[in-house]
């Protein structure tokens, strides 16, 4: 909901995503979102939240093109991902890079 009033047009929300951690799918369609199957989330999404880093051979090759994705990527861990995110043109913001200091914690994903 918040996002929508910040002026994003629409939210999309993977089928079943919050399901592990017992968000239902009702609840995002109640705050606004639009529930799409992943593939269609991959393909038409400009800016992608996700806390995982996307899957080296799986996901990253579905990451839109030129697209932004904020995610916990551990880039010194998963070069991989980072060069094929790269390739891609994808704008990356590794979450777990961000200090945890009180200037930044706006951006604190754990808050």
């Amino acid at each position: 909901a918040l996002l929508l009033k910040k002026g994003f047009s629409r939210v999309l929300v993977e089928n079943g995503a919050g399901a592990e951690a017992q968000f239902l799918d009702v609840d995002y369609e109640k705050a606004g979102a639009t529930l799409a199957s992943r593939e269609d989330v991959y393909a038409a999404t400009d800016i992608m939240l996700k806390v995982r880093p996307p899957l080296h051979g799986q996901e990253v090759d579905h990451v839109k093109e030129g697209s932004t994705l904020l995610s916990f990527l551990y880039p010194t861990q998963n070069k991989p991902i980072i060069e094929a995110l790269a390739k891609r043109n994808v704008n990356a913001l590794a979450m777990d890079m961000i200090p945890r200091i009180s200037r930044s914690q706006t951006f604190d994903a754990l808050r």
